[in-house]
């Protein structure tokens, strides 16, 4: 099934108004704590592992290239 996300809210903001989808995502954000609450074990580690500083310089890095590269594309003359 695809997504029908953007179709929803397209069809909602053209026959509504866009102040719809505030209204909307309120019972919808409620009801998905809820179910989190349920569906999603609460388990803990015995031994809380360090924060991964590597892997966030890594991350950040890479999303900074890609995005800049998006960037670059969009531009008219390439440096």
């Amino acid at each position: 099934m695809a997504p029908c996300g953007p179709s929803v809210g397209g069809f909602i903001t053209t026959y509504a108004s866009w102040h719809w989808i505030f209204f909307l995502n309120v019972p919808l954000g409620a009801l998905a704590a809820v179910l989190a609450a349920f569906w999603i074990p609460n388990s803990r580690e015995e031994h809380v592992k360090p924060f991964d500083w590597l892997g966030f310089v890594l991350c950040g890095t890479g999303c900074v290239t890609f995005m800049y590269g998006l960037e670059l594309i969009g531009r008219q003359n390439i440096p």
